[in-house]
């Protein structure tokens, strides 16, 4: 209900009060009922973070708690419902069907395996179009550095550029910054994200970036360093993730010239300095040069809006013997707690 006592209509149609038990229940059996009929892995769950407020609220609930509480109540009934219907096999550390949250923010994660990472969609990249690159690059850097401290340790973040609620990224940055910004989005820690048709004329470059994901496992669960290489050009993002033995070393070119500069490492990535090659490049592909300088020191070329992803030259050689490593499962999140117990919902709210 409104304030006003009228009728509350959202997206062209009544609306339903996400914290009322009654709806819970209903998406959750509704959640249960396809997977039961035809073996559903999960479901998309669009406007996962709940609605507007109910004026008419059901029992003590508060007006607002049919916002993300109400959000959160719908995503833990349809898990439960969903994770008691048996399945067939599941993999090691799969922690049920999957749940994918159309909305932002970690919270979401209690009960969802991965959420839309609009901050970075909505907030960060659209201030690329407008702003100097040698200032946008440095900013976007300091974000992608501080949203590692509010994830969950196996928390993962869907990267997008478009979606059905936003324009086409080709419209919105041009072709060239969006080749470049997907490389960004297959690269950094979450999962890239491809919406309906983006892959027109852009599908044989995605494929070697998802390619090389799956072949190199500090891609997809590395950490993510993004200060650790000292660049000569403010224009050119650089950033090192890590698994175990394995180490890469990514750079994107966002501007629209060529770049000429000099990368300098840190003592940790001594291998490099003796002997690197782009993982990314193919043999026809002349959008990158780098050569050694010295035992700290890389030069790098690179061509407007390319990527380039660096390793030790022998890395090269053992990832093209060793099998492909497939990307983490998205329910695999042994580290957060989605018990129903580790939650308390009452009429003050969440706790």
């Amino acid at each position: 209900m409104n304030e006003d006592g009228s009728m509350a209509y959202w997206w062209g149609c009544l609306y339903s009060d996400y914290a009322h038990p009654g709806w819970q229940k209903y998406m959750g059996d509704h959640a249960a009922d396809w997977v039961k009929r035809v073996g559903l892995d999960g479901y998309r769950v669009d406007c996962a973070a709940g609605g507007r407020p109910n004026w008419r609220p059901y029992g003590t609930n508060r007006e607002s708690m049919s916002g993300i509480c109400g959000g959160l109540g719908v995503l833990r009934a349809a898990r439960e419902a969903m994770n008691a219907v048996p399945r067939k096999s599941t993999a090691p550390g799969d922690s049920g069907h999957m749940l994918l949250a159309e909305a932002g923010g970690p919270v979401l994660l209690r009960y969802a395996d991965m959420y839309y990472d609009w901050p970075l969609c909505s907030y960060i990249l659209r201030e690329y179009p407008t702003t100097r690159t040698e200032d946008f690059v440095p900013r976007l850097a300091k974000w992608l550095d501080n949203e590692q401290f509010w994830m969950p340790e196996d928390g993962h973040a869907l990267h997008f550029l478009e979606n059905h609620d936003t324009v086409r990224a080709r419209m919105a940055f041009g072709a060239g910054p969006e080749r470049a910004l997907m490389a960004l989005c297959a690269f950094i820690p979450g999962t890239p994200f491809v919406y309906h048709l983006q892959e027109t004329g852009l599908a044989p470059y995605l494929q070697r970036l998802y390619q090389l994901r799956r072949e190199r496992p500090e891609l997809t669960r590395g950490d993510a360093d993004y200060s650790a290489v000292r660049c000569s050009d403010p224009c050119l993002l650089t950033f090192v993730r890590r698994f175990g033995d394995s180490t890469s070393l990514v750079t994107i070119n966002l501007s629209e010239k060529p770049i000429e500069a000099t990368l300098g490492l840190p003592p940790e990535l001594g291998a490099f300095s003796q002997g690197v090659s782009d993982a990314l490049a193919s043999p026809s592909n002349a959008e990158t040069v780098v050569t050694i300088s010295g035992s700290s020191e890389l030069k790098l070329t690179i061509a407007p809006f390319a990527t380039a992803v660096l390793v030790p030259q022998k890395a090269l050689v053992s990832s093209v013997t060793q099998p492909s490593i497939p990307p983490p499962t998205a329910t695999a999140a042994t580290r957060i707690d989605r018990r129903p117990e580790a939650v308390k919902v009452d009429s003050q709210g969440l706790r």
